[in-house]
């Protein structure tokens, strides 16, 4: 009996998990100036991924673009880049199959 709740739970933690890689990036929560931790709990997940990151040689600023998936899309359409300056959200934008602009 302990096995079949052990996994009926290891279940339910897999299937609600997987839920939030399947939500919608809404943007319209997204402010210029929050930082990462904040985008993430306004768009209720983490990025995907890193895209890229560099630091300015003149203006000492590290730039950084993450990316942000709706499940199921192709490239180009729900997906997003978000850039941080300084650990702060610049701006954002879908993503270009060209490379990010930094």
């Amino acid at each position: 009996m302990k096995l079949i709740n052990k996994l009926f739970l290891l279940i339910a933690v897999v299937a609600f998990s997987s839920c939030a890689a399947m939500r919608p990036v809404n943007t319209s929560q997204l402010r210029i100036g929050m930082t990462k931790d904040e985008v993430q709990t306004a768009l209720r997940k983490k990025p995907e991924s890193t895209i890229a990151a560099k630091k300015d040689p003149v203006t000492n600023k590290v730039i950084e673009v993450v990316q942000y998936r709706e499940m199921g899309n192709e490239i180009g359409t729900g997906i997003y880049w978000l850039y941080f300056v300084n650990d702060r959200l610049d701006r954002w934008e879908l993503a270009n199959p060209y490379g990010p602009a930094i």
